[in-house]
């Protein structure tokens, strides 16, 4: 299925009211009228508490795997993220929080050190994977951040995962960059007589983009803090 029929069919829905959408720091909610399901539960669901994490960091490795070994179906379910513009928008709490500990295993795993990543580093882990930022460039990103480190000493090394969620951001941004060079083809069609857009006007894509940069812009400012 094409991103375009993706986003035809969205704008649809929301255009006969069948659903709304709601811009969050990280991603979209999409609010189903009239579902007996999705009712009762409350768009605050996707801002995790600290109550949350404190409760999650108390759990021992035993606890993390039974958490990961839930069916595959549950992982990820069309019910909890949702394809926009060549990226998977995460809406679904429980979905960020395996996705976050599949990223914080990987990482530990690199680091050669602990289990877990403090308190900060798994918030900040989830505010990443709410992005819609693919699992394997974050995985890729961390294997090259520890490749090409260069420790100023012996006792140097990296702790943190903030050190490679700049990195993981500006991966995303070259892949969605190099797909929108390589997909230059115009995918919307073009009614006759509808003028061009105006010299200097900028695209929907170019928006996205920028908007991508201010974030990773924001998030170097938080590693380097």
């Amino acid at each position: 299925m094409s991103d375009r029929t993706i986003r035809s069919w969205i704008k649809t829905l929301e255009d006969h009211q069948y659903i709304k959408v709601t811009r969050a720091p990280y991603g979209l909610i999409f609010t189903v009228r009239n579902s007996k399901k999705f009712k009762s539960r409350s768009e605050e669901m996707f801002h995790s508490a600290t109550g949350d994490r404190q409760h999650s960091s108390d759990l021992g490795n035993r606890d993390r795997q039974d958490t990961s070994d839930h069916p595959e179906e549950n992982f990820r379910s069309n019910k909890d993220i949702t394809e926009i513009n060549n990226a998977v928008a995460v809406v679904d709490p429980d979905t960020i929080l395996e996705l976050a500990i599949e990223v914080e295993k990987h990482f530990c795993m690199r680091r050669g050190q602990g289990f877990n990543v403090s308190a900060a580093d798994f918030d900040k882990i989830k505010n990443l994977m709410a992005t819609g930022i693919p699992l394997e460039i974050v995985k890729q990103s961390i294997d090259k951040s520890f490749a090409e480190y260069k420790p100023k000493h012996k006792w140097d090394k990296i702790n943190s995962m903030a050190f490679c969620i700049p990195r993981c951001l500006d991966e995303w941004s070259r892949a969605q960059v190099d797909e929108s060079i390589t997909g230059a083809v115009p995918h919307v069609p073009v009614a006759l007589g509808q003028s061009p857009p105006a010299k200097g006007q900028r695209t929907k894509r170019q928006t996205q983009i920028d908007e991508l940069d201010r974030f990773i812009e924001e998030e170097t400012k938080r590693g380097n803090r």
